[in-house]
C-alpha cells in the first residue's frame, strides 16, 4: 500500500469516525433538550403543587 492510499484511508476512518461522533452529540443534545423541558415541567408543577397548598 502506497502512502497515499493509505493516507487515503486514513482520511475516510476518520471522517467516519467524526460523522459517527457527530451524531452520538445531536442525539445526546436532543436527549438533553428533552430531559431539561420534562424536568423544568416537573417544577414547575411542584411548584404549583406547593402554591396551593399554602393557600
Amino acid at each position: 500500500m502506497t502512502n497515499q492510499t493509505r493516507n487515503a484511508a486514513t482520511l475516510a476512518a476518520d471522517k467516519a469516525k467524526a460523522e459517527k461522533r457527530a451524531e452520538a452529540l445531536r442525539q445526546n443534545l436532543a436527549r438533553r433538550k428533552g430531559q431539561s423541558r420534562e424536568r423544568a415541567d416537573q417544577m414547575a408543577e411542584q411548584n404549583n403543587d406547593k402554591t396551593e397548598k399554602d393557600q
